[in-house]
């Protein structure tokens, strides 16, 4: 069987059409003392951004084909597990360092998170992999609070934002700008101590939008090439086509 791993925009989890038992995604946690909240908590935010997902995706019958040829469909379905005992799908690393995620980082230059494919079956449609995020550490500006900022009010949005953009990548959605799967979500921003408590007031309204929804500035838009795919397979032959044909309108271009 063919082991190769697919393109790196492409969906790790999929599932046969109509099949209302399909296989759901595994997921547990490990947590690094000093990340800032209880697991109960974080559990609750990783949750929210999948729903958010999910949300999105059956208001736009997005998931519904991912690849016609093979009648699947994007995997909506998950499972919490008590405990990362191997059997797990999906790992969330958060301020953990073990030695697949330290293989893995040397790929970034001091990154705030990332998500990493370790294994894919091709013929099922099911993959293996972790979402890392970084645990708050002094900045090396000694004017700064420790980043990525991830308690407080503006915290708690950058924590939410970044949950929101690293499952876009689990679901096979690409770096695209003005959106939540933008390249440069600046949640490493430097504050001055002095400053943080009028940063926390000026989390403002737009910021809570921009860290807490999937469109922005313009609609998720797969005429960029980094859309939703499966296996690899591109679906942006025709970039303007395929994203009406995916979600039943036309893509909303940049103001």
């Amino acid at each position: 069987m063919d082991r190769k791993l697919p393109g790196l925009n492409s969906a790790w989890f999929t599932a046969d059409v109509g099949d209302l038992n399909a296989r759901p995604i595994r997921y547990c946690l490990q947590i690094q003392e000093g990340f800032g909240y209880s697991e109960s908590v974080l559990l609750d935010k990783i949750e929210w951004a999948f729903e958010t997902w999910n949300q999105y995706l059956r208001e736009r019958d997005t998931f519904q084909r991912v690849d016609p040829r093979f009648d699947r469909v994007l995997s909506l379905r998950r499972k919490i597990l008590s405990e990362c005992d191997g059997t797990q799908d999906l790992t969330f690393y958060l301020g953990v360092n073990d030695p697949v995620v330290e293989k893995y980082k040397t790929q970034f230059h001091a990154p705030t998170a990332f998500t990493q494919r370790l294994d894919q079956d091709y013929f099922s449609g099911w993959g293996k992999g972790f979402v890392w995020l970084s645990v708050p550490h002094v900045s090396q500006d000694p004017q700064c609070v420790p980043i990525p900022h991830w308690t407080g009010v503006t915290g708690e949005l950058n924590l939410r934002g970044t949950l929101l953009h690293e499952i876009g990548h689990v679901y096979g959605t690409g770096h695209i700008s003005g959106t939540i799967m933008d390249e440069q979500l600046n949640v490493n921003r430097c504050i001055n101590p002095k400053d943080a408590e009028d940063f926390e007031i000026e989390a403002s309204p737009l910021h809570r939008y921009r860290m807490t929804h999937i469109d922005g500035w313009k609609d998720l838009d797969f005429d960029y090439g980094v859309g939703l795919s499966f296996n690899g397979i591109s679906l942006m032959l025709d970039g303007e086509k395929n994203f009406l044909d995916l979600v039943g309108r036309g893509a909303v271009c940049p103001v």
